[in-house]
């Protein structure tokens, strides 16, 4: 794992799985928990439209939105 922890994205379009896993993922006060059913890495485009390319990405089907970790 890297310093800013763990990115998360729902798309499995841009994603590049490495490992199976099955994490637990808390929604905050809510009693519902989304889980991540794949490790590895995804190909975003930021607002620039340059690509970034984060390792630690957890594909999590379930997520509304995709949520990337920044230092």
């Amino acid at each position: 794992m890297n310093d800013c922890g763990w990115h998360m994205v729902n798309d499995p379009a841009c994603f590049t799985p490495i490992a199976e896993t099955n994490v637990k993922i808390s929604t905050g006060g809510h009693s519902n928990l989304l889980y991540a059913t794949t490790i590895g890495k995804a190909t975003l485009v930021n607002q620039e439209g340059k690509a970034i390319v984060p390792d630690n990405v957890l594909l999590v089907p379930a997520l509304t939105q995709s949520l990337i970790s920044i230092p």
